[in-house]
């Protein structure tokens, strides 16, 4: 017969092994799917060279975070997590402006309308760092 010291210990170990083992299943087949680091899924941007990225609040900051002097990122503005219109400046102030639609848009349109500026499309759509992806051009006033 095990001691209750003994069965304690044994106990508690079995039960962070398991929930030790539970996370790495959630992950790899519940969400994301994947084990690999979000950096190298969206490493892909910075070969875009600088440019600004509008999206849903998590693409954005995560993107960026990618190279934050090379890409500035900000959420689209009909979401409350935009965190400051420095950045959103810094977005538009880049020579590239990206869109990505996950989360946010079912697909590209023509122009779109953000923060109190018009932006054209500019191209077709592309997948990238497991994005959609369009580049649009900025209306100068």
């Amino acid at each position: 017969m095990l001691s209750k010291n003994k069965f304690f210990r044994t106990f508690t170990f079995i039960t962070v092994l398991i929930g030790g083992l539970s996370s790495i299943h959630y992950l790899k087949y519940v969400e994301p799917k994947s084990l690999v680091p979000m950096a190298k899924v969206l490493e892909d941007f910075q070969s875009l060279g600088k440019i600004g990225i509008i999206s849903e609040y998590w693409n954005s900051y995560v993107t960026s975070c990618i190279n934050p002097e090379l890409i500035k990122a900000t959420p689209h503005d009909q979401t409350y997590a935009v965190r400051s219109m420095e950045i959103v400046e810094e977005v538009f102030a880049q020579p590239n402006i990206y869109v990505i639609k996950d989360m946010w848009m079912d697909n590209f349109p023509d122009s779109l309308w953000q923060f109190n500026r018009t932006l054209i499309k500019a191209g077709d759509e592309f997948k990238m760092g497991d994005c959609f992806v369009c580049k649009y051009n900025l209306v100068k006033n």
